[in-house]
């Protein structure tokens, strides 16, 4: 299972978003792997533990949301769980196109 954490970064990047090289220089993050049914444990936590959901209304509108995701994308999800401050999902990606999903940005209504 491939670990993602906060907002889609791979957990080899979580303990540092940078690579310090030689001489001070930084590299980015590696390229995700990505490859036909791969498997993703996916987190998103709110800023200092805040809540990321008002309600139960909100909870019900990012169900919809992450439904209709996962039909445009053709992304298998597994399991989920919603807490007040993060969700927690573990998706399939049988097309390798987890960064594609992962790229739709929602506004609040």
């Amino acid at each position: 299972v491939n670990q993602l954490h906060s907002g889609g970064t791979s957990a080899a990047a979580h303990a540092g978003r940078q690579t310090k090289l030689a001489a001070g220089t930084v590299m980015a993050r590696p390229l995700r792997i990505q490859y036909p049914d791969a498997v993703y444990h996916v987190t998103c936590r709110g800023n200092e533990k805040q809540s990321i959901f008002r309600d139960d209304a909100d909870r019900s509108r990012f169900l919809q949301l992450l439904n209709q995701s996962i039909n445009i994308y053709t992304v298998k999800l597994h399991s989920y769980v919603l807490m007040n401050n993060h969700f927690h999902l573990l998706v399939e990606t049988p097309l390798a196109n987890f960064q594609n999903s992962c790229a739709t940005s929602v506004s609040p209504t």
